[in-house]
């Protein structure tokens, strides 16, 4: 099968699928590919949703995704996969059909494991035609033994280097961290206020360039493809310039690897700010 996911779930009929009542398994599983760290679980129907993590190979390949034994292949890429913990969007996922699995399956990062772990009941909305619905009664124990296998406790957590190259090729210099425990600022409530795990704050040029290491629930690159994330992202950069006083600073998504250095630009014809974009990938770099 292959490892790097792709991007597409495809489902053709709204589906509910009942609320499992069978246990979390753990397993060290081997595919063709590679070995595999799997977390599952089956519901009554005989459908089951899988969490796997490619192990002993390269980290570019190593993401974790999950993976449901349902195959539909009508819709036409690229679509949306909705994640929804007790009932509050987590994540907003792009997926892949996997052929020869017969199956679907999509990346996800380690702030949707961390919300599958603490959470009572999982909901996959696939494109608004499916609905899978699973219990995460024991999911804790098995999602913890599913990132110590692969490696990967708390990696969410680690806040990531930008290059000196970069920052001095935009202008950015002098940064040093804040302490998180003492730092209140109305960006903050913005982040918190949209489900944003803050990582790291960098102040830069003076302390007047902030950088915002954050785990986000929507991949931003994404979101001209999903009309849900495309109203988050509009509400995060309308919210986060008002709250910077309308200077430029970055977030850096410390999970997919993408910065976004962002300057408000007013608008005399809409009569507002825009956020004007300069995003780069640093997954090649770190």
């Amino acid at each position: 099968m292959p490892v790097k996911v792709s991007s597409v779930f495809l489902f053709t009929a709204m589906l509910v699928i009942p609320i499992n009542v069978f246990a979390w398994d753990f397993s060290v599983v081997q595919e063709d590919c590679c070995e595999m760290c799997m977390a599952s679980q089956s519901n009554t129907d005989g459908s089951e949703l899988s969490i796997r993590i490619p192990i002993n190979i390269s980290k570019e390949h190593a993401s974790p995704f999950i993976f449901v034994n349902q195959y539909y292949s009508e819709l036409e890429y690229p679509f949306s996969i909705r994640l929804f913990v007790d009932g509050n969007l987590v994540s907003v996922l792009k997926g892949a059909t996997e052929d020869l699995l017969g199956g679907t399956s999509a990346e996800i990062a380690t702030k949707e494991l961390d919300r599958i772990a603490r959470g009572n009941l999982l909901r996959i909305v696939i494109s608004d035609r499916g609905s899978f619905t699973f219990s995460l009664k024991g999911s804790a124990s098995a999602v913890k033994r599913l990132s110590t296998c692969a490696g990967m406790e708390n990696i969410s957590r680690k806040p990531t280097v930008i290059s000196e190259t970069v920052l001095k090729e935009r202008n950015i210099f002098n940064c040093h961290s804040l302490d998180l425990r003492n730092w209140q600022h109305p960006t903050k409530q913005v982040l918190e206020s949209l489900d944003a795990s803050i990582v790291e704050v960098n102040l830069c040029n003076d302390d007047k360039y902030p950088i915002f290491q954050v785990a986000l629930p929507v991949d931003l690159i994404y979101h001209s493809h999903d009309p849900v994330t495309s109203k988050y992202v509009g509400r995060l950069w309308r919210g986060m310039m008002k709250a910077n006083g309308y200077w430029p600073f970055a977030l850096l998504d410390v999970e997919r690897q993408d910065v976004f250095f962002v300057t408000p630009e007013y608008s005399d014809e809409h009569k507002e700010y825009f956020a004007n974009l300069d995003s780069l990938s640093l997954a090649n770099d770190n």
